[in-house]
């Protein structure tokens, strides 16, 4: 995922709306505490392990990380056995096909 994705996913709360959370430098910004706001309802933020983002930093070879102690968002050297997610970007004219529960036994299926 794109450093912008774990911005997206917050929902803010009641000290920071979600517009703020997104405002200036986004998730680059966050204080890195989980009781911020924007950490505390950003449904990717896991808090058990760090995770990879996709972007390498601008400068060196380093690539953007979420630490999940801190939820703070760091470039840093692609050398520890962190976390990846696939992402997948889905067209707005998607539609969830069948009312199931999602699981891996029960998959949604999309129709578009």
């Amino acid at each position: 995922m794109y450093p912008s994705d774990y911005g997206y996913a917050t929902s803010g709360g009641s000290t920071k709306d979600r517009a703020t959370c997104l405002s200036g430098d986004g998730p680059y910004s966050w204080t890195g505490s989980i009781k911020d706001d924007c950490v505390a309802n950003d449904w990717l933020y896991t808090r058990i392990s760090s995770e990879w983002t996709i972007t390498p930093h601008n400068w060196d070879s380093n690539v953007y990380r979420i630490h999940g102690n801190t939820a703070s968002l760091t470039h840093d050297w692609a050398r520890y056995t962190d976390l990846v997610y696939p992402v997948a970007y889905l067209n707005s004219n998607l539609i969830i096909k069948n009312k199931t529960d999602g699981s891996n036994t029960s998959p949604f299926t999309l129709k578009g």
